[in-house]
Parts: structure tokens; sequence; C-alpha cells
């Protein structure tokens, strides 16, 4: 049954509902492995999760990707054929959520949160992938949407111009970024002043002298001209900043390896400080400074154990002299888990040398300097912190954390996570239902499942741990199946079901092989009632109970996992076929294809792993698309029209490094493909011969990681395509009104007049509206505010044919909603106007 499209989230106009019921497996926190990366390894946990996915799809190159590579990606790219460049942009990509997840508790989660600048007063929130955020009004604002990494390490202000902001990308042990990024205008653009490509885990200005801004990462550099230019202070691995609140050009540091270290001269020379007690093993760390008392000086130090992988809690320590001598006050809790290596964070009250919050895992509070502590739990909390940030009078403190952030009016006794709308979820799975097109469910990093039962109104986390793959039942939306962890037994994913949303599940592994694979698969068949089939390990299984129990298809183990699973629509004249992508990169091991009651390997001729088949829609269960795994130089997407036996190179102008994640071909028109990559989605008029970026609406480094077509043509006539993004939520877009010639041509008109969304928008000063005419006309192009009255005309008269684009100087309009009215013989179209301020 085809599926409506969702309506664009109205966060405004309703109220967040508690629809949540928040449940998870047992013991939610697993300790995790650190950022030593082994593609043999299983990871537990958190970041490590990330790492593991992200290896095996960019092998060769490491699941950082390096800075020399994506230089050299966005180059490429640039010079590519491009929607936008080329002006045949006609729809746009409309976010779906979440903007939040409520929770049975009534908190708020979104996605991870790097860093937190309070220098304005309104938060400026830095996210793992998600890019730069501020709100207005609780409406989230993305401020850096052009960068070429949404992956914001670390973010500061200039203390005398609020307009002054710079950004270090890249995130710790996980993703490298692009280097430093100045605005100079409040975030309306961006320029690159520094090609430190590797991550920045602080970036902070000097409160004694603002020309003077350092950046903490790779290696420990130095600004004397507010960021313009940069050099290197210091050679290492620099994990945080602090400066004298009283006195000018004393700064410290933390070096892995090396321990606490300080400059007395503003950053020219670093000496290390005195010894810390035990002699601890230095791995990563975190120095905080008293405001009021600034010879106290906090420093917390992970674990750096590689051999045996313990990254924990090794000491936190108190100097009341400056860094000269140090006092013991570790904790009796190991609260960094085995993640120190990756949370580790210190930060003291503004007006008492006293109070002082650590966190790692989880969030501990000492009032008397460290001598005692006390666990924070709140359920407004969520766990693994990245960022503790206080207001200068102690009236707030905020905290980052994998679930968004939150903020204490109360010295950190009671939390609230009101403040915490941003989209920057990070999905590796998405399901849409097809008995219901309100209905999406995805599984998340760090975050379990996001569901949407309203068309993106409002989301909920009907289910905690790590989130896998999900399939909803496509004849009843109540029914979900999914893969989630990360567990201690038999089986590090299991399989779950719900038949009511999401109220009650219950655990469906009967009959599968004990596996600590990550993230198996679960997929149905499309017919009603479903036959399920998923992985454990080399084993592929298949269901004729709902999941009740399940029976082996494999006669024998593959021998290595099985990394992806597709299953065509069933068709009684072609039988069951059933694509499983090994993982391996091994002639003979890559691909094998179940048809006729019998497998066989079907990945001859293609240079890498196999990171997914993608079916077709309908009931051609021969032809499917193989997406190859690497950034290595090969061909990266194939078709098949005969269930794997041949494969057709259809990756034409794409670049042959670029990391395809899915593709969707178009259910009427066969030579329609949509491709989504590591870096955007890309569309093809002609079956893949040639391609164009196709990113109208998206930021400019989206994470594509899953794709979806909804089909709602037998009721509206139109047909969609929703993308999961790794960092920026769910997004879908209309293809009813799209181009249908080649991409190498640049037509003159279009088939209808269309009036396309503000960019940007929100805005909080100029926007630009484009509208096309298929041919000559008298327009009106018009803004009017809430009640009515016309605000602005912006065009209005004969106009030609073809694409327009004028500009709305909102910056002398009130801030609040507006509309724009476009009026043709016979037609009228609006669009919505956000101005913030």
């Amino acid at each position: 049954m085809p599926r409506p499209h969702l309506l664009l989230i109205p966060l405004l106009a309703a109220p967040l509902a508690i629809l949540a019921l928040s449940r998870g497996p047992a013991g939610d926190f697993t300790p995790a492995t650190p950022a030593a990366f082994d593609l043999d390894h299983r990871p537990a946990k958190g970041p490590e999760l990330e790492r593991w996915y992200f290896g095996r799809w960019y092998a060769p190159e490491p699941p950082e990707l390096s800075a020399d590579f994506l230089d050299r990606a966005w180059t490429e790219l640039r010079a590519m054929p491009s929607e936008d460049t080329a002006g045949r942009a006609v729809n746009a990509w409309q976010l779906e959520g979440p903007l939040t997840m409520q929770q049975s508790t009534g908190a708020r989660w979104t996605g991870r949160v790097l860093d937190i600048d309070l220098t304005t007063g309104t938060p400026r929130i830095a996210s793992a992938s998600g890019g730069l955020w501020t709100h207005e009004f609780l409406f989230p604002v993305a401020m850096s949407d052009d960068l070429t990494s949404l992956a914001i390490g670390s973010v500061d202000t200039d203390p005398t111009d609020p307009d002054h902001i710079l950004v270090g990308t890249g995130e710790y042990g996980v993703r490298f970024g692009t280097g430093i990024w100045e605005s100079r205008d409040g975030g309306l653009s961006w320029t690159r002043v520094h090609a430190a490509k590797i991550y920045t885990v602080r970036l902070r200005f000097d409160p004694h002298d603002p020309d003077r801004v350092f950046a903490a990462g790779a290696s420990l550099h130095r600004s004397t001209d507010g960021g313009a230019t940069w050099q290197l202070s210091a050679a290492g691995v620099f994990t945080d900043l602090a400066f004298d609140p009283v006195t000018p050009n004393v700064i410290y540091t933390y070096e892995i390896g090396q321990g606490p270290q300080k400059s007395t001269n503003g950053g020219t020379s670093w000496s290390n400080l005195g010894a810390l007690p035990g002699s601890p093993t230095l791995g990563r760390g975190a120095i905080a400074v008293a405001p009021t008392t600034p010879n106290y000086v906090y420093c917390s130090v992970a674990n750096n154990d590689t051999v045996n992988k313990q990254y924990g809690l090794e000491g936190l320590y108190l100097s009341t002299n400056g860094g000269s001598t140090w006092l013991d006050r570790t904790p009796s809790t190991n609260y960094m888990g085995n993640q120190g290596w990756y949370d580790n964070v210190l930060a003291v009250h503004p007006l008492s040398p006293t109070i002082v919050l650590a966190a790692g895992v989880q969030l501990m509070y000492s009032n008397n300097a460290g001598f005692s502590w006390s666990q924070v739990s709140d359920p407004d909390l969520h766990v693994d912190y990245h960022a503790i940030e206080w207001r200068d009078d102690a009236s707030r403190v905020y905290v980052g954390n994998d679930g968004g952030y939150m903020y204490s009016s109360d010295g950190a006794q009671t939390w609230s996570s009101t403040v915490n709308i941003l989209p920057v979820t990070q999905f590796y799975h998405f399901d849409t239902a097809e008995d219901d097109g309100t209905v999406i469910v995805g599984g998340t990093q760090d975050n379990g499942f996001a569901r949407t039962s309203n068309g993106g109104s409002t989301w909920d986390r009907p289910f905690g741990g790590d989130g896998g793959c999900v399939v909803v039942d496509p004849f009843d939306s109540t029914r979900w199946w999914v893969t989630n962890g990360v567990y201690s037994g038999n089986w590090a994913f299991q399989r779950l079901r719900t038949t009511d949303s999401g109220a009650t599940w219950a655990t469906q592994n009967s009959g599968i092989a004990a596996s600590d694979q990550w993230a198996p698969e679960i997929r149905d068949d499309g017919v009603n009632p479903v036959w399920l089939y998923t992985t454990s390990g080399g084993w592929v299984y298949r269901s004729t109970s709902a999941g009740t129990s399940w029976t082996s298809l494999t006669a024998s183990n593959f021998g290595v996992n099985i990394a992806s699973l597709t299953v065509p629509d069933y068709s009684t004249s072609l039988g069951s076929i059933v694509y499983a992508c090994l993982d391996a990169n091994l002639d003979g091991t890559r691909l094998r294809v179940y048809k006729d009651n019998a497998w066989a390997e079907r990945g001859w001729g293609f240079d890498n792993s196999v990171r997914k088949v993608a079916k077709v829609p309908g009931s051609n269960a021969y032809r499917a698309y193989a997406l190859i795994n690497g950034t290595n130089s090969a061909p990266k997407v194939w078709r098949t029209d005969n269930g794997g036996n041949a494969w057709d190179d259809i990756t034409g102008n794409l670049p042959d490094w670029i990391p395809v994640a899915d593709v969707v071909q178009h259910p009427l028109d066969s030579s329609q493909l949509f491709l989504g990559t590591s870096f955007g989605c890309f569309r093809s008029n002609n079956g893949g011969e040639l391609w164009e970026r196709w990113n109208n609406g998206l930021p400019e480094a989206t994470i594509v990681t899953e794709m979806l077509g909804v089909d709602s043509l037998s009721t509206n006539g139109k047909f969609y395509v929703y993308i999961a993004t790794y960092g920026r939520g769910v997004w879908s877009r209309e293809i009813a009104g799209e181009d249908p010639v080649d991409v190498a041509e640049l037509p003159d008109s279009r088939p209808d007049v269309v009036l396309e969304a503000p960019r940007p928008n929100p805005a909080r000063g100029r926007t630009s509206i484009a509208y096309t005419l298929p041919k000559a006309a008298e327009v009106d192009l018009s803004v009017y505010d809430v009640a009515g009255r016309k605000v602005a005309t912006l065009a209005s008269g004969p106009v030609e044919a073809g694409r327009h684009s004028v500009d709305l100087a909102g910056e002398a309009l009130a801030a609040g909603v507006y509309w724009a009215r476009l009026v043709a013989p016979g037609v009228e179209k609006t669009q919505k106007i956000v101005l913030v301020r």
C-alpha cells in the first residue's frame, strides 16, 4: 500500500508529547575498547562501534578518513555536475527529524555533543557529526551546513565580538576533520583559516587577549591574530586547555604520554608540571582551573594500557599551587568505565574552588575539593560526557554527552533536557511502514531506536541500547523486528519483536547460533504474512513464524560473518532469492546468492567486499544493485538483471573512491536512480551512465547510511526518496517534479510553475527565494506576515521563462513567521519563511 508524504516537523506549533517507553538491554553501560582499531576485534559499545562500522565501509582508508583523502575528495566532488550549480534543482530535501526523542520520563535525547560555547549567553553547540547549532526561541538553527565537515570537535567565540566564531573540525579517535574554520558574521559564512585537518579536541580564545587563540588536538597550535593565521606551539597529542583567569600568559594543557603542562609566556614555550602521585600511565587527560582561586588546578587522567586495552580512570588530582605539586583525589568509582580515552572532562564551579564536576561515562560531583565524590543521577541525563560548561555567575551549568545537552540551575543537583532540541541523531538503519506512511523507525548510535508515528511531528525512543537493523511489517505498522545490542551471553546483538509499536518486546533467537557479531541484519520478503531473514556470524536463517523460531538456510557456516542481507519481494514464478554480503575481501568470499534452493558465489569481478545489494520495487527479483565497499580506485555501483549471474558496472562518472551506501530505483522509470554516499546524494537519469550531485537543501557534508523509496504514486501521483544520515537525522525528497532528461543536458524550462523553499531557512538576515516558470508570464511574488499583511514585493510584472532567484532583506523585518506567495496565471504557490535573530 502506498505511503503518503510525511509532513515537515511543526515544532513550534505542536507540543512535544511524551510518547516513549524507554527500555534497553540489561546493563545499558557496557565498557568499550579504545582508539586502537582492529578489524578482527569485536567492539563492545560506544565510539568503537562507530569505528568498526566505518572501518569496514572505508577500507583501505582508516575509519576517520585521512586528511589528504578528504582534501582530494572535496576538490573532485566540487568539479562534478550538480543540480545546484546547473540551476536544475526543483524540489529540496526536507528534514523529517528527530529534533528530539522524548523519553517516558519526559527527558529529551538527540545525539552526541562534543562542546558547548556560552560566550554570548545563548549556547552554541558543537555536535559530533551534525554540525554547529544555536537556538532561537527553542528552534534549532544550523550554523555550519556549508562546511566540508559536520564533525565539530570544538567551538569558541571571541569574547569581544559575538559574531567572530572559530570551530575546529574532527572528533578525537573517531573522525578526522577539514581544519579550523572562521566566521566573522555570526555563522552565516565561513572561511578555512587553518588546514590542521586531523581533529580538534579543544579550541579556546585567550580571555586576556582575544587575538590569541589555541587549538589542542593532534598538535597544539596558536594564533596571535584572532585565528587568521596559525603556528605550531607544541608537538604531541593534546586533549584539553585551561587559562589562569587572573594572570595573563599563564595557560595549562594536557599531553597524552606527558601529562599536565604549563606555559607562563602565552604559549611560546611549555614545561611539564610536577609529577602526579603514583606515577600513573598518562592516557587522555582533562585539566581545569578554579576561576576564583587560580592556584587550584584539577587534572583527571585515563589509563593508557594499550596492551591489555585498559582505558578506565587512572586518577584524579588536585594542585593547590598552580601545578607544582599534586594531591590524589581519585574517586572510588571508575566513572570512566573503559572509555577514558574518549570520555574525560572536568569543570570547576565559577564561584567556589572546592566544587568540581568530573565526567566520563558517568557524571561525578564533589563539594570538598575531591575529598569525597558522589555520582550524579537524573532521568534527564544521558551517559558518555564530552563537555561541561558553567555560566560565569554559576546560574547554570551545561553538560554535553552522547544524548545531546542538558543544564542544571541548582548547582548540578537536578537537571533538565528541555533545551535539547537538535536534529543530530546518528542513524545506521531505518524503515517505514507501507500501510501507514507516518511511521518511521530507525536504529541509532548510542540512543537505541528512534520512532515517529505521526509523520515526524514528534519522535520517541521505544528501546535503548545501540540500535541495529529494523523491519517494520509492511502490512501492520505496529509490528517491528529489530537487532539491538550490546549484550553479554550468547548474542552480542539480540533479535527482538514488538507487536504494539514498542510498548512491549520479546526476544526472538530460538534456533539461532551464538555469535558476537555486531549489528546483524534482519529483512522481510514483502509478502503477507511476511517471512523474515536474519544472520548470525556466517549463518543465514529464515522464519516463517514471525520470528518465533528460525531455521538455517545454509547447510554450513560461510566461515566469515555476513555483513549485509537483502531479500527481494517474493515472486512465486521466481522463487526466493537472498543476497548475503560477506564480511571479507577475497575472491570467492564476497557475495553469496541463494537461488533455486542453493547458494553460489556471485561476487567474482568485484574489487572489494560488498556493502549492500539493493533490491528494486515490484516483482523483478532478478534485478538488483551491488554497492561496493572501500575508498580504493575501483567501480562502486553494479547492476544485475539475472540474480547475480552477471554484473554491469554503472559507476559512470562517479569518483571511483567514493564510499557508496545505498541506491533506489524509481518504480516507473528504471533509468532514474538515486544514490546515497558518505558524501551526500547523487542522481542519474540514464541508468548510471552519468551522475550529478543531488543535495539541494542538505548540509554539504551529509553522511547517508541508508536510503528508501516511498511509493505514493497510486494515491497522490508522487514518489519520495528517504535517507537516514549519520548525524543529521532522517530526510525526504519528493521526486514528482524532478527533471527527467539526461544530467548532461541543461533544460530551458520546467514542466510546471515551481516556488522553491527559501535558502537559508530559518534565516537571520537575507534569504534567497527561487522560482521557475515553464513559459513567460505575468507574476507577483510577495511576502506576507502571519496576519496577512504584505511586507515585501520581490517580483511583479512580466517575467521570462526559466529559473529566477530573488533576495528577501530579512534583516529589515522582525523575527517571526512569514509566507512567500507566488501568483502566476492559474497558479498560486506558497512557501514558509522563518526569520530569527
